[in-house]
């Protein structure tokens, strides 16, 4: 069975959490006997060589993605999306060439950018031979909603949602990583439910492992992912201010990612004014290797997003590390927890809920490490879900 992985974001090159599922999904379908494995991506240097090194077929695009011209000089939002409608639309085109000439029995795509776009259009699904997977993370149908109408401007391409909704209407099975998300697709897109396969999102629970860390006398939150409003960090800064001043225990935040937009400027000026800069830090990037120490450091882990998230990354690598989580009630991340058994969960945008929560974890003495990692290990590493994922395939090469 020849099977083609189609995405523009692999790591090395990229991390975040679609080349984190990608990367596992090609450690998952290159050790299965039976499928001859390729790898569809934009022009990569880096992720050439890696992949090369493991011995797998790596097939590119040759597309320039830094900003256009038009882009750099367009002041107008109608004027960058269609730009960024139109950079889409060419990967599409030039991926859809690359898969008609192979003769593949399987594609899968991820649903960002609706990069199957171009190839379901010229390949209708009554004349194909291929069948087509799309793998849902969080498209933009979903997303947007979630967004405040003065964030949305660069990132709303043109046309996006309608490329979505005949994506999905023409693919041949859609996953999910969440039982949530899978209702949103449903009701956004008024698709079949019998097309619609919930698999767990996979992390590497060897990498994300519990770590024997000094503590220091402070409690410490740890907060993952970029610094913007969307992920709730300003809610986050003031749960953690109206924390400070109510306990005379030492408390610190560290904030690891970068910032966008206003955000940090707000919650910078929000610690200034409580006289609390000094109890919170803020990292950076921080490469994907080096995040289990971080995660082994803490006391406890907050999510907090506000704009809409199928899977939790940041809470599934967090538990993996024997970490406790408050993560918010956003879309399919109670699911990541199994709904408040292995995390606390707080009402998104809701400052007192935080606050609520992170007090209570603080006083919890009866989190236990190894309890927590095992339901990772269960729910979320890549032995426990292969055979789910390979009785998925075979299902739909069968179709």
């Amino acid at each position: 069975m020849k099977f083609i992985v189609a995405n523009r974001w692999f790591l090395p090159e990229h991390s975040g959490g679609i080349p984190v599922y990608n990367n596992f999904l090609i450690e998952m379908l290159y050790s299965s006997p039976d499928i001859q494995l390729s790898i569809l991506s934009l022009k990569s240097e880096e992720n050439s060589a890696f992949f090369r090194s493991k011995n797998l077929e790596y097939t590119t695009i040759d597309f320039d993605e830094k900003p256009s011209l038009l882009n750099k000089l367009a002041k107008l939002d109608f004027i960058r999306n269609m730009n960024r409608s139109y950079k889409d639309y060419t990967i599409s085109r030039m991926m859809a060439k690359k898969i008609e000439s192979s003769s593949a029995d399987i594609v899968e795509f991820m649903d960002i950018h609706s990069e199957s776009y171009v190839y379901l259009k010229n390949n209708p699904k009554n004349k194909r031979k291929t069948k087509v997977i799309i793998r849902s993370h969080t498209p933009w149908g979903v997303l947007k909603p979630t967004y405040f109408k003065d964030e949305i401007g660069g990132i709303d391409a043109h046309f996006a949602i309608d490329r979505e909704r005949f994506c999905f209407e023409q693919c041949d099975a859609i996953t999910t990583p969440s039982d949530d998300l899978k209702n949103q697709l449903i009701k956004t897109y008024q698709i079949d439910p019998e097309k619609i396969t919930v698999l767990p999102n996979i992390i590497d629970t060897d990498h994300f492992k519990i770590i024997s860390s000094t503590k220091s006398n402070c409690y410490t939150f740890l907060h993952v992912g970029r610094f913007e409003r969307a992920k709730g960090v300003i809610t986050m800064i003031k749960a953690f201010i109206e924390l400070c001043q109510e306990t005379n225990d030492r408390i610190e935040l560290i904030n690891v990612g970068t910032p966008r937009g206003n955000a940090y400027a707000v919650c910078m000026s929000l610690l200034k004014q409580a006289n609390l800069v000094d109890r919170v830090r803020f990292t950076g990037f921080v490469e994907y290797d080096d995040l289990p120490s971080y995660y082994s450091e803490a006391d406890s882990v907050i999510a907090p997003p506000e704009i809409y998230e199928s899977f939790s990354y940041t809470v599934a690598q967090a538990i993996s590390c024997g970490r406790p989580v408050i993560l918010s009630d956003s879309g399919g991340m109670p699911q990541t927890v199994n709904y408040g058994e292995y995390g606390r969960i707080f009402n998104k945008q809701s400052v007192s809920s935080l606050k609520e929560q992170m007090k209570e974890q603080m006083n919890d003495k009866n989190s236990n490490a190894e309890d927590i990692r095992n339901y990772t290990l269960k729910r979320f590493s890549l032995q426990s879900n292969k055979s789910v994922y390979e009785s998925f395939y075979n299902m739909v090469r069968d179709l």
